[in-house]
């Protein structure tokens, strides 16, 4: 969906914010291209999205996206499914080193119903922290034990 992103949203300028780190980062408004015709389903909720980005103009990296269903969006007119406006979105990156970056965060809450008549709830909130460089030489069981049998 990331990639979709510049083709499905109209961005303005709206200030810079600073981050734990002193650096200054860029924040963009956005709201869906009206121009744009949706070929997909990802495109089609893009589209009822509107929000605002952060970006590390120095890393050249999207730091923060945080958006909004501002209207419902249907799928076969809704009678296969539609998610409600309401909804919230939110993903964070972070650096990790050696010029690798991370998904720290990503939250979604939304409505949805299915199929006309079964109505769902979701929210999901996933965090990662606390990064750590392995060894060079480590070997794909070496890295399946760590992950079984975390220290």
């Amino acid at each position: 969906m990331i990639k979709l992103l510049p083709e499905a949203f109209v961005f303005q300028h709206d200030g810079t914010e600073t981050n734990g780190s002193g650096r200054e980062l860029i924040r963009l408004k956005f709201r869906p291209n009206a121009t744009l015709t949706a070929r997909s389903l990802e495109l089609r909720v893009l589209q009822g999205m509107e929000g605002t980005m952060l970006i590390d103009p120095v890393d050249e990296r999207l730091v923060r996206v945080e958006a909004e269903l501002f209207r419902d969006v249907d799928f076969g007119w809704g009678i296969f499914g539609r998610i409600r406006r309401g909804g919230s979105f939110l993903l964070e990156q972070q650096g990790v080193g050696s010029d690798r970056w991370a998904i720290t965060t990503l939250s979604m809450h939304y409505t949805s119903r299915i199929v006309l008549f079964v109505n769902t709830r979701t929210d999901s909130v996933s965090k990662k922290s606390n990064f750590q460089r392995m060894s060079n030489d480590l070997t794909p069981q070496q890295g399946l034990e760590l992950l079984l049998n975390p220290r």
